[in-house]
């Protein structure tokens, strides 16, 4: 099995690839890796997007990383695989009502 931490310029990804790799060993859950390539997040069975809490940063973000989005959504929506992070896929933000999210994830 593998997790794939998405590296989409939202921050130090250090800690939570450390805290996922921990539970990972403890609970014999595979590999965890932090990745910025669509084919990483094609082949992962576990998807965990991470986020600030800042929404449009996030959706801006995410939008720029040409290719990540498109697997992200192949994984997710058509393929069913599990992921964490919903925010990064909702349709607005209630903060920020003017910034629209990914509407199909």
């Amino acid at each position: 099995m593998l997790t794939v931490i998405i590296d989409y310029d939202s921050g130090n990804l250090h800690s939570a690839e450390k805290a996922f790799q921990r539970m990972a060993a403890e609970t014999n859950a595979g590999d965890v890796i932090v990745s910025t390539k669509p084919e990483d997040v094609s082949r992962a069975d576990r998807l965990v997007l991470p986020g600030d809490g800042a929404f449009p940063a996030c959706r801006q973000q995410l939008s720029d990383h040409r290719g990540i989005y498109e697997a992200l959504e192949e994984a997710v929506i058509t393929q069913g695989r599990p992921s964490w992070h919903m925010r990064g896929y909702a349709n607005a933000s209630h903060r920020q009502p003017r910034v629209s999210g990914h509407r199909r994830l």
